[in-house]
């Protein structure tokens, strides 16, 4: 009698257990696969090159520059070496200035375009959670270890491919 009590609570309180579909894609590895960001890598790092050459120019003729300020110290006055030193503080500032908004550029638009691929994936991965009734879909950032069952980063790269995503650069100022 005991044991058909035991039964009979069971069946009465049974619950169904849902478990969740998870999957999960690999963002940098996506990237660094993706033909068109690889290709906008290429142009951004061409960019970069001829830019850094224009500044490498600047350097070198500052550099020029403060050497002669250094050995004409003992031939000026001390009013006209401030003069010249305030003078090539100004130049060096504006040199600075070029390379950190050139940096922030660069930054920008790897930000941007990026963000850009991964507004993409989200149109991807909301089509492959309603397709696949998976209920959470993690990213490399988001989790420590995942079985490459779950792992849909293949689907989402195929689906990339097919996608004419246009990466370029902004307008340099």
């Amino acid at each position: 009698m005991r044991y058909i009590i035991i039964i009979f609570i069971f069946l009465f309180f049974s619950f169904n257990v849902y478990a969740q579909k998870i999957a999960t894609f690999k963002f940098q590895l996506i990237l660094e696969n993706l033909k068109t960001y690889n290709n906008f890598k290429i142009q951004i790092n061409e960019f970069k090159k001829k830019k850094f050459i224009e500044l490498k120019k600047e350097e070198e003729i500052l550099t020029i520059k403060q050497n002669e300020i250094s050995d004409s110290r003992i031939l000026l006055s001390e009013s006209e070496y401030l003069k010249i030193s305030s003078e090539f503080n100004e130049l060096k500032i504006d040199f600075e200035n070029k390379v950190n908004i050139l940096n922030n550029y660069l930054k920008e638009n790897i930000e941007l375009n990026e963000k850009l691929i991964l507004n993409e994936i989200i149109q991807i991965v909301k089509k492959i959670a309603v397709e696949n009734n998976i209920d959470i879909i993690f990213f490399d950032e988001q989790y420590f270890l995942a079985s490459d069952k779950v792992d849909i980063s293949d689907i989402i790269y195929n689906e990339l491919n097919n996608i004419a995503i246009k990466l370029q650069l902004l307008e340099y100022e």
